[in-house]
């Protein structure tokens, strides 16, 4: 139970850091950016992609922590499919060993 609800506690932060980044991070390139800005932009945008791609991850790694490697859900639970760690990390493979880091 107590991992659970640190678990739950945990769920809520890292749901607030998501909000922020895809809210004051820009998810596209609008057409009216200054020339100079352009590059940061970019840059932003795929600093946004991989924070939020390390938070899915995270918590996806964190959940095969508490069930263990091959943890499947009750059906009733279940989603098709189950997510991975590794696949929210797909375009970030070096992250996935920070990731799963103990």
């Amino acid at each position: 139970w107590q991992s659970r609800q640190k678990f739950s506690e945990l769920i809520g932060r890292v749901v607030s850091i998501a909000e922020y980044v895809s809210t004051n991070v820009p998810k596209e390139l609008e057409d009216d950016i200054e020339p100079e800005k352009v590059e940061a932009v970019k840059e932003a945008i795929q600093i946004r992609q991989r924070c939020l791609a390390i938070l899915e991850a995270y918590l996806l790694f964190v959940e095969e922590k508490i069930h263990g490697p091959g943890f499947e859900p009750h059906p009733a639970d279940r989603i098709e499919p189950w997510p991975r760690g590794e696949a929210a990390l797909e375009d970030w493979p070096d992250d996935v060993v920070a990731c799963r880091a103990q």
